[in-house]
């Protein structure tokens, strides 16, 4: 299955869903007790001008509202859902005059980190920012996620674990000390 921006999935069903990220981000849940797993593909950071008619679930903070709703009314405990973040790359800068550049992809791991942290959930892996696009591929039955970076022929340093954490504390995120694991190249990670 493929997630397009904008479009979010809950499911039961095994399969595997694959998205393209950018500046987007991606939050994975995944329930093992109750085989439950969602993702959503969020483009903006925050839908507080949201106007009739237009799509929740293209905005990072609306979209994660509803995932995190849908499996509390599943029963789905904070502390048996494990969430991975991904995306948010600085791919498109938009002058903003005197107010600097706006960066899409930190505002959007920024609203996603936020919300996550107002509600108390913990992100158990995370490949976020940096200056590529990233694919992923999902699996449903396990909550296991690949990343393939794109562009493979620009600087291939992949983040450690400390330039998460330090990514995180420069957006004003307290990431804890250890529930971050880091994504590394195209390897498979799956929740412990």
């Amino acid at each position: 299955m493929h997630l397009n921006p904008g479009e979010l999935f809950v499911l039961r069903e095994p399969c595997i869903i694959t998205t393209v990220l950018g500046s987007c981000v991606s939050v994975v849940f995944h329930s093992f007790r109750l085989k439950v797993s969602a993702i959503n593909h969020a483009v903006l950071p925050r839908g507080k001008d949201l106007r009739d008619g237009e799509n929740q679930y293209k905005f990072a903070d609306l979209s994660l509202a509803y995932m995190m709703n849908t499996f509390t009314r599943m029963g789905i405990k904070k502390n048996e859902t494990v969430v991975k973040l991904f995306g948010g790359s600085d791919l498109f800068r938009f002058n903003q005059g005197r107010n600097g550049t706006l960066k899409i992809g930190r505002n959007n791991i920024r609203a996603t980190l936020e919300l996550l942290e107002v509600r108390g959930y913990s992100v158990a892996a995370c490949d976020v920012g940096g200056g590529r696009g990233r694919r992923i591929y999902f699996n449903t039955e396990n909550g296991e996620v690949i990343v393939k970076r794109l562009k493979s022929g620009e600087n291939p340093n992949i983040p450690t674990l400390k330039d998460c954490r330090d990514y995180l504390e420069e957006l004003r995120i307290n990431p804890g000390q250890d529930n971050l694991s880091v994504l590394k190249g195209e390897k498979k990670w799956q929740a412990k």
